[in-house]
């Protein structure tokens, strides 16, 4: 199998939202049979205060939204989310 067909393979399921995609960088996947994966914002990773945050339930988009738990994401991104 090529490797190229092998990462295709692997990501079953539906795309991530697209504001998803853009802020936060995919880390390991949910140690259940889920098929969740954890996430990390790249506002908060920058400054070394990364948290994990489980991709269901929109806690993306809270994250986002939330200035205590993300006060480096610009005001711009925060109206977006």
């Amino acid at each position: 199998m090529v490797e190229s067909e092998a990462s295709t393979l692997a990501q079953k399921g539906r795309p991530p939202p697209q504001i998803v995609a853009k802020y936060f960088r995919q880390t390991r996947k949910v140690n259940n049979k889920s098929n969740r994966w954890y996430y990390e914002c790249i506002h908060c990773s920058a400054n070394g205060t990364s948290s994990r945050i489980e991709g269901r339930d929109n806690n993306h988009i809270r994250h986002l939204t939330d200035p205590v738990r993300c006060p480096n994401v610009p005001p711009t991104v925060r109206n977006a989310a």
